[in-house]
């Protein structure tokens, strides 16, 4: 997501200076057109005047495809910065369950041991408890013979 990202940065950056680029090339052209019409006294001002105006509106398709490759590359930049939060939202969540998974592990091992623990007491205190009720009815028994 972050590699996609980025790209969408670079070719965002990479069609601004394209746009950059044309804008500049129209403005010095019509500047140069205008400069051939004021010297130029071979053609007539209609025809170097529609020569000018199809000359500034292949620049101005230029300059709107350009502007499109712009909006193109800034959407593909929201939805790719868009897509790597929402990752980053994922993996975060995640990341919380594993270690709630961790620490839910951690607590049931931790029962367990006790519990053994808790089990190996009460075996040992009723084998106790067994002895000592077998030694005391041996000491009745005996008392009664």
């Amino acid at each position: 997501m972050e590699a996609k990202r980025r790209i969408a940065i670079e070719a965002m950056d990479r069609v601004s200076r394209n746009l950059a680029s044309v804008q500049e090339r129209r403005a010095s052209i019509e500047a140069e057109l205008y400069r051939e019409l004021a010297s130029t006294d071979t053609m007539s001002v209609t025809e170097l005047d529609c020569r000018c105006h199809r000359v500034i509106e292949r620049l101005t398709a230029k300059v709107t495809l350009a502007r499109q490759a712009l909006e193109q590359a800034r959407i593909a930049q929201e939805q790719s910065t868009a897509a790597l939060f929402g990752a980053r939202a994922i993996w975060a969540k995640r990341t919380a369950a594993s270690q709630k998974w961790r620490h839910i592990e951690c607590d049931v091992q931790r029962t367990t041991i006790a519990r053994s623990e808790f089990v190996a007491e009460i075996e040992t205190e009723d084998e106790v408890l067994l002895r000592y009720q077998s030694c005391s009815r041996s000491q009745v028994l005996g008392e009664s013979i």
